[in-house]
C-alpha cells in the first residue's frame, strides 16, 4: 500500500478533484468506517463518493480493496486501473490476472518441460510471465507473486488471481528468447534460475538462441554463465524495473523442490566437474567444513565462536562462502564429507557435495519452514539432519520479521548431532 499512498499524494496535488467536491461530512464517514471495518459500508460509501467525484482518490482506493477482499474482483480491477492511470498519466494500468501453469497437464504429471509462448509480457524485476489474462510465476521464479512489486500485495482471499501494474506501451523484443531471469540471492539463482537450464538438454531448440537476463548481474551470475559455457555476446539484459513483450519465448520451468530435481543436480554437477575435482585431493574420509554466514547482517549466530570451538575439535574447517569464489565454493563443497551451517544462501553449494555427504544446518523456530537446502540436499543423494534453535535474539531495531532475527544454538543439541553423525561404522 505504500506505493498506492504516493500515487494518492500525487494524485491531491495534480488534477484531482478539490476535495469540496466531496461534502465533508461523507469523507469522515468514510474513514470512520474504514476504521471499523465494515466492507460493505465502505463500498456504499464510496460508491456515493464516486458518483459526485469519479476520481476522488480515497474513494478509489477504498473501494478498490475491499471490493478485493470481498469477491468482486473485476470491479477492484477498474478501481485500481483508474488510479494508476491518474498517477501515470495514463503510462500504465492494473490488470486483473489468473494464476496459472502453463501446462496443467504436464505439470500434473510432475513432468519438467521447456514451453515456447508467444507474443507475452514479461516482467523483469519478478520474472513473472503475462499470457493474455494468465499469470505464470510458479514456473518461472517460484516466488508468491503477492510479493511482487507490481502486484503489491493485490490478491483475491484464494490467492487465484491478482491485480498487476502494466505499462500500457512496453518495449517489445522480436528475436526468440530463452527466459533465464535472474535473482538477487545467490541460493535463488543456483536452485531456481541455473538448474532448470538442465531442461534445454533435450528440448528442440535452435542453437544460439539469447538468454533474457537483468542487466544488474553480479560477478557470481557472471561466473556460473562462464562454468556453464554461456557468453556475454548471448546475453539479452533487460533493465529490473522494465516490462517487456517477447514475440516467442522459450520458458524451461521450474526444478526447485521438484521430484526430478536430482536429475538437474546431476547434470550440474557434471557441468562443473572440473572445478569439483579442483586442488588438493580430500582426504580417505572426505573434508569437514563449517560454513559461516558471518558476513550477513541478519539471522547471524549469536554464539558462533562456541561453535566454531566445539568443531574445531572435531577436526572441522571454516569456510566463508559469502566471501568465497565461485569456484572456490564449488571445490570446497565438492570434497566435504560432513557440513555444518547456519541456514542461508551458502547451503546452496550442496548441490556439489558428493552424494553421500551429510548436511547439519543449524536453523531456528522462525525459518525451520524454509526447507529448499533440505530439499536439495536430499535430492543430491545426501543425509540431513536439523539442530533447532528456540532461543531467539532480540528484536531487530526498527521491527521486521521474525524471520531475521538472530539466535543461539543449543550446544549440547548440536553436540549429539555430531556425535551421530561422525560416529564410527557400526557404532551410533
Amino acid at each position: 500500500m505504500n506505493m498506492l499512498a504516493r500515487i494518492i499524494a500525487r494524485l491531491r496535488g495534480s488534477s484531482a478533484p478539490a476535495p469540496s467536491a466531496v461534502p465533508a461530512q461523507l469523507q469522515r464517514e468514510l474513514a470512520e468506517t474504514v476504521r471499523r471495518g465494515d466492507r460493505a459500508q465502505v463500498i456504499a460509501l464510496c460508491d456515493k463518493i464516486l458518483a459526485l467525484a469519479p476520481d476522488d482518490p480515497s474513494a478509489l482506493l477504498a473501494a478498490a480493496v475491499n471490493r478485493l477482499k470481498t469477491g468482486d474482483p473485476q470491479r477492484a480491477a477498474e478501481h485500481f486501473a483508474r488510479i494508476e492511470a491518474l498517477g501515470s498519466g495514463d503510462a500504465s494500468t492494473a490488470r486483473l490476472l489468473d494464476e496459472a501453469l502453463i501446462d496443467p497437464e504436464r505439470a500434473a504429471r510432475g513432468e519438467p518441460y521447456v514451453a515456447t509462448l508467444h507474443d507475452v509480457l514479461v516482467d523483469a524485476d519478478f520474472w513473472s510471465v503475462i499470457d493474455g489474462d494468465r499469470i505464470y510465476t510458479r514456473e518461472t521464479q517460484a516466488r508468491t507473486v503477492a510479493n511482487s512489486p507490481r502486484v503489491r500485495g493485490r490478491v483475491t482471499p484464494d490467492r487465484a488471481q491478482c491485480i498487476m501494474t502494466l505499462p500500457r506501451a512496453p518495449r517489445r523484443i522480436e528475436a526468440p528468447c530463452i527466459l533465464l531471469g535472474s535473482d538477487a540471492n545467490y541460493a535463488h539463482w543456483v536452485l531456481r534460475n541455473v538448474l532448470k537450464l538442465s531442461l534445454l538438454e533435450q528440448a528442440d531448440l535452435p542453437a544460439g538462441l539469447p538468454y533474457l537476463v537483468a542487466d544488474n548481474l553480479r560477478p557470481w551470475h557472471r561466473a556460473y554463465l562462464e562454468l556453464l559455457g554461456i557468453p556475454e555476446a548471448r546475453l539479452l539484459r533487460v533493465p529490473p524495473d522494465e516490462v517487456v513483450v517477447c514475440a516467442t519465448l522459450h520458458v524451461p520451468t521450474q526444478l526447485r523442490n521438484h521430484p526430478r530435481m536430482g536429475e538437474a543436480i546431476d547434470w550440474l554437477r557434471a557441468k562443473v566437474a572440473a572445478h569439483r575435482v579442483k586442488g588438493a585431493a580430500p582426504d580417505a574420509e572426505g573434508a569437514l567444513l563449517y560454513a559461516s554466514r558471518r558476513e550477513q547482517s541478519n539471522r547471524r549466530l549469536l554464539n558462533e565462536a562456541e561453535v566454531e570451538a566445539l568443531l574445531a575439535q572435531r577436526g572441522f574447517r571454516v569456510i566463508v562462502p559469502g566471501e568465497m569464489r565461485v569456484p572456490d565454493q564449488i571445490a570446497a563443497f565438492s570434497r566435504a564429507r560432513v557440513v555444518v551451517a547456519p541456514h542461508g544462501a551458502g547451503l546452496a553449494n550442496m548441490v556439489f557435495a558428493p552424494p553421500g555427504a551429510t548436511l547439519i544446518e543449524i536453523t531456528s523456530r522462525a525459518i525451520h519452514h524454509m526447507d529448499e537446502f533440505r530439499m536439495a540436499a536430499q535430492a543430491g543423494g545426501q543425509q540431513v539432519q536439523c539442530v533447532v534453535s528456540e532461543d531467539l535474539g532480540p528484536a531487530r531495531s526498527g521491527g521486521g520479521p521474525e524471520m531475521h532475527r538472530d539466535y543461539r544454538v543449543d550446544l549440547d543439541a548440536l553436540r549429539a548431532a555430531l556425535d551421530e553423525v561422525l560416529a564410527p561404522p557400526g557404532r551410533g
